[in-house]
């Protein structure tokens, strides 16, 4: 199956990943030594795109997954259900209570079946949708849903860019970067440094397939913990090339 790959120039003709999905393709999904072969094609505005995958990529770092279990939706139709009931002369505080107590057990059952994990394929398109940008499709059951719109970098002009990155910035904002920074401000000050900065070769480090997952893709760890992870597996990988003497501590 094909995979579509973003890639940033470096010096000496060096290919970078641009996106979290590019790097975890290359880095879990391609055996050391592996040859890809692919067409590419330059993009007329790589500057839009940069900054676009800047903001996603901040708030895909930013974001822990928790819960899950009950929609949304589903819980604002039992609370609504709930509050309905009440109007007949019941106990509005004991309804919504016992409609919590339900939604918990119902909650506990599905969890038993379900891992969650984080996907930016599956966060894209959620950003996406929840800025505005999508298609309404109807389905043979007769319900309705959201399928996020491709984005042209290419065919789009300044304006246009400004009101998609400022729809999906308000939604990132709302939902996970209120949380980290101060101001929205601030939040597009780390975008900025997101789109110019590059890790140092010397901040790599050796790692099997399941650490790899933890410190990436992991939700049994919070950020913080992420990064302390990230950190010793630096350090200890630096021990082992000076240990072997392919560096030689200044």
């Amino acid at each position: 199956m094909a995979q579509q790959l973003q890639l940033i120039k470096q010096s000496s003709g060096i290919l970078i990943p641009a996106t979290p999905e590019t790097s975890d393709f290359l880095q879990s999904k391609c055996k050391l030594g592996a040859v890809l072969e692919a067409e590419f094609r330059q993009l007329r505005n790589p500057v839009f795109h940069r900054k676009f995958f800047a903001l996603l990529n901040l708030g895909f770092e930013y974001w822990e997954p928790t819960g899950g279990a009950i929609s949304s939706n589903e819980r604002r139709l039992v609370t609504g259900y709930a509050k309905f009931l009440s109007t007949f002369g019941s106990s509005e505080p004991a309804l919504l209570d016992a409609a919590e107590q339900y939604l918990a057990r119902i909650a506990d059952r599905r969890a038993g079946s379900i891992t969650i994990c984080k996907s930016f394929d599956a966060y894209r398109s959620w950003v996406i949708v929840e800025a505005g940008h999508y298609d309404a499709i109807q389905l043979p059951d007769g319900t309705l849903r959201k399928h996020p719109r491709s984005i042209a970098f290419a065919n789009m002009d300044e304006t246009e860019f400004q009101q998609l990155y400022r729809a999906v910035l308000d939604v990132l904002w709302r939902w996970i970067l209120s949380r980290a920074f101060r101001s929205q401000a601030e939040a597009e000050n780390a975008v900025a440094k997101g789109m110019g900065l590059k890790t140092d070769d010397c901040a790599s480090a050796a790692l099997c397939v399941c650490c790899h997952d933890s410190i990436d893709n992991g939700n049994k760890l919070t950020r913080d913990e992420r990064r302390q992870l990230m950190d010793r597996a630096i350090v200890l990988t630096l021990i082992q090339i000076a240990r072997r003497g392919l560096v030689v501590p200044a």
